[in-house]
């Protein structure tokens, strides 16, 4: 009996400036094959305009196998290493379910479409007297917004702030990654015995607050006026 051949796809690379980020959108098959239309793509990427954020579309990649995944990972390694962060959309739901399995949605955060990957946060940091200063933030907190929030907090903290206040009246959306992230932030506000505090959030993001203990570390008021009153303890 005749064996059936494997018709061999090759993988290509479409590099995107976009508002939010560089988009390299893949097509066909990622292996072995692939590795030097991923390396060229990406560098192609984050030379063009310096972006904050890659965002990985699998939306039209036919087919991945291990090798592909080690690919990916190392493309994850780059990104992390020149503080960038990378995310996916448009992974066929058993992909995802490879990502899961392999544990590279814990370090990429997945988006079912490159509109959600795309929606951008801006964080504006301010002087509100004394040793606070304001960061007013607006959009989406996820995994993806992790340079923002940390120039913003740079920003914040070359200032000589002593209490940094974290505005999310224009808040849209925060997702587990976001929480993550301000996590992170807590971390690197105590080392510089720095105090967090948080004003404006909705009911619903209170209580995500309140489930993950962030309230215990990080004081929460109602608006900013309340916590300036209050000294932002």
């Amino acid at each position: 009996m005749e064996k059936e051949a494997h018709v061999k796809t090759t993988c290509e690379a479409d590099v995107r400036m976009l508002p939010g980020g560089a988009v390299i959108a893949l097509s066909g098959e990622i292996d072995g094959h692939a590795a030097d239309t991923l390396t060229d793509a990406y560098e192609h990427a984050v030379a063009s305009s310096d972006p904050a954020t890659v965002v990985l579309d699998f939306t039209a990649v036919q087919y991945i196998n291990s090798t592909g995944i080690a690919l990916i990972v190392s493309v994850l390694a780059r990104a992390r290493a020149q503080r960038r962060t990378v995310v996916a959309s448009g992974l066929s739901d058993h992909y995802r379910e490879i990502f899961d399995i392999t544990r590279l949605s814990d370090f990429i955060e997945l988006f079912p479409s490159l509109d959600g990957a795309l929606r951008t946060v801006t964080m504006d940091v301010r002087q509100a007297g004394g040793s606070v200063a304001v960061v007013d933030i607006n959009g989406d907190v996820t995994a993806a917004c992790e340079p923002v929030l940390m120039s913003a907090y740079e920003e914040a903290s070359n200032g000589g702030a002593a209490r940094v206040l974290l505005n999310f009246t224009g808040l849209e959306y925060m997702n587990s990654g976001g929480i993550g992230m301000l996590v992170t932030l807590l971390v690197r506000a105590g080392r510089q015995r720095q105090r967090l505090a948080a004003c404006g959030l909705s009911e619903h993001y209170r209580e995500i607050f309140e489930l993950t203990r962030l309230d215990e570390a990080i004081a929460i008021y109602a608006d900013e006026a309340s916590a300036l009153a209050d000294g932002v303890r």
